[in-house]
């Protein structure tokens, strides 16, 4: 039996490990995971208003914000540490 969020599940991991330990420091890497998972649970809720109490269409959006924030967080880490971004 195969379970149709596997590959997705698998790069939903694989973004998020990347971009918790791409992060700088504790703060750094807990503000990353914060921003991974408060956009994943507003995926959650919007995909369950958008597909009428759909559960597949809530998860695949859930996980679709998940990785595009984590791929966000691993850019804007990647440029702090090259001191593009100046933060306070």
């Amino acid at each position: 039996m195969h379970n149709s969020h596997s590959t997705q599940i698998l790069a939903l991991v694989v973004a998020v490990a990347w971009a918790i330990a791409s992060a700088k420091g504790a703060k750094g890497r807990l503000r990353t995971l914060l921003v991974i998972v408060g956009l994943a649970v507003a995926g959650l809720g919007v995909g369950f208003v958008i597909g009428v109490r759909s559960e597949n269409t809530a998860i695949n959006l859930m996980i679709l914000t998940a990785v595009m924030s984590a791929i966000v967080c691993i850019l804007a880490n990647r440029q702090s540490r090259q001191g593009r971004v100046q933060r306070k």
